[in-house]
């Protein structure tokens, strides 16, 4: 077995932690965003994950509709190194 080292400039420079969770339904995920500030001297850059959904329907009579549905599916912190 190879012996443990510390690599003093490490190739890996970061790392990703996915908090996955079921919250209850009167939480909304505004609530959680504005519950970071333990995290804002490490990771101070904060910035949203978000999905965008769109739909076009085009019916018999050629009109079309379309709709655009844009949600916060969570938030991402980083370093500013």
């Amino acid at each position: 077995m190879a012996t443990e080292r510390h690599l003093k400039d490490a190739p890996i420079k970061e790392a990703l932690i996915d908090f996955r969770v079921v919250l209850p339904e009167q939480t909304t995920i505004k609530e959680i965003g504005s519950g970071s500030t333990a995290l804002e001297s490490d990771y101070p850059n904060k910035s949203e994950i978000t999905q965008l959904n769109s739909n076009i329907q085009i019916n018999k009579e050629q009109s079309v509709s379309t709709s655009l549905e844009k949600t916060i599916e969570g938030y991402r912190y980083t370093s500013s190194d």
